[in-house]
């Protein structure tokens, strides 16, 4: 499913983490720019699952 982030108005949330997962997703969005930051990761992975 393509929902395209320019679609979408962007909304703020919040969401608690182990502190392990959280410097494992900060260590992979350094070693791939793409993602752009912690958000535009865990949107990418969000949108290829759904």
């Amino acid at each position: 499913m393509d929902f395209g982030y320019s679609c979408f108005k962007a909304e703020r949330i919040n969401v608690t983490l182990p502190a392990l997962l959280v410097k494992h997703i900060n260590d992979l969005v350094i070693l791939h720019p793409e993602y752009k930051s912690r958000s535009g990761f865990l949107a990418a992975i969000a949108q290829n699952k759904l």
